[in-house]
């Protein structure tokens, strides 16, 4: 190449999924799910447990065809091998019927074991999706941040640590938070011990003093609010047709003209359905 851009430059993610667009093409003609997010890319495929080795041979065989697609003189890249993770994704009661040698993966001569847990731009994911594991992180996180601005709070003014507070904590409060739609009690409980920390912090409250009041003279919505106004933007967006494609093609509109605007919901028992973006559709919009 004649030219590059800059590391860290705002046209270098764009400039990439277009010089590796190719590999969308290549997951799909193994039929696997391709989503990638500059040079982060995920393959993911649905099964039964009893399929399981024909999913584990597809993911192999697409994986392959990216390594030969990306040493090839066109591309020339290179997949670190180091930095690849492999997660099961299910119930307790299907994880329990895998063993070690159905969730190990070979690919060549690199053996890939599963983990619990995965980073995806800088969420964690557990094998039951609960968030839980996130949610623990996101609050620990948090929590640091908030020692260390209340020993800065006797030498600034009110500005500087609201705005701290707002870059540090609540900025990593509504990361993703639409992930924690429907969750646990216990794990929004998490968020809104650290929210709540936040609001005695900048109202300079005694530890023990209910929150409530506090987040009315803020103008602060509940943890669970900004979640529901989070689903509720995104919502907004598809209605609009100003979300990626990916979360439009999943919401379709009725066609029942005596419903409205609404959109369809199906409804299942398990959790995991549960606390997914198909549930927490907000209706009507």
């Amino acid at each position: 190449m004649d030219s590059s851009l800059p590391q860290g430059s705002t046209l270098g993610p764009h400039m990439y999924i277009t010089y590796a667009s190719e590999l969308q093409v290549v997951a799909e003609r193994h039929g696997v799910v391709f989503h990638s997010f500059a040079d982060d890319t995920q393959l993911s495929k649905a099964m039964r447990v009893e399929d399981i080795q024909a999913a584990k041979q597809a993911i192999v065989n697409c994986t392959k065809s990216i390594q030969d697609w990306s040493s090839s003189q066109s591309c020339r890249l290179k997949i670190n091998a180091a930095k690849t993770e492999v997660i099961w994704l299910g119930t307790r009661q299907q994880l329990a019927k895998l063993n070690e040698a159905d969730k190990t993966l070979q690919i060549d001569k690199t053996v890939l074991k599963p983990s619990t847990v995965v980073r995806n731009l800088g969420v964690l994911i557990d094998e039951q999706l609960s968030m839980d594991t996130n949610a623990c992180q996101c609050a620990k996180t948090c929590f640091f941040h908030l020692r260390r601005i209340c020993q800065l709070r006797r030498h600034v003014d009110y500005v500087t640590l609201y705005t701290l507070v707002r870059a540090l904590v609540m900025s990593r409060l509504d990361y993703c938070n639409s992930l924690f739609a429907n969750n646990f009690k216990l794990t929004i409980k998490r968020l809104q011990r650290v929210h709540d920390a936040a609001a005695r912090l900048l109202c300079n409250a005694p530890p023990h003093m209910h929150a409530s009041p506090l987040r009315k003279q803020l103008h602060w919505l509940p943890v669970s609010s900004r979640i529901q106004y989070k689903l509720c933007t995104i919502m907004f967006e598809v209605q609009h047709d100003r979300a990626p494609e990916y979360i439009t093609d999943l919401c379709v509109p009725c066609q029942d003209s005596s419903q409205g605007r609404q959109l369809p919901r199906s409804w299942h028992q398990t959790q995991t359905y549960h606390r997914s973006f198909f549930s927490s559709w907000t209706t009507p919009l």
